[in-house]
């Protein structure tokens, strides 16, 4: 993901994120490395796809390289519940770990 996500984003961004984990899947990375802001909708997303990961045993690890995501995860006090790595490939190492 690139940009924003945000009302004009959201249903595009959720949409990709429905489909995970895919069957078969080992771990789950969504790199937000470059992603410069993120709504609470967002955040909702992010939360019920680390739902659907966990209820399918399937690790899930975000990469946050800026503080857009990271902050609004703060925020909301959910931040604990994921495992947040500064890259995808530290995110992908954490997540097969």
């Amino acid at each position: 993901m690139l940009g924003e996500i945000d009302a004009a984003t959201l249903a595009e961004f959720g949409s990709e994120l429905a489909a995970l984990p895919h069957r078969g899947a080992y771990a789950v990375v969504v790199d937000l490395a470059r992603v410069r802001y993120c709504s609470c909708a967002g955040a909702r997303e992010l939360l019920d796809l680390r739902d659907r990961a966990e209820h399918a045993g399937v690790p899930l690890a975000l990469a946050v390289e800026t503080h857009a995501v990271r902050r609004v995860l703060d925020v909301l006090g959910v931040a604990p519940l994921f495992t947040l790595r500064r890259n995808a490939r530290a995110a992908l190492t954490a997540a097969a770990g």
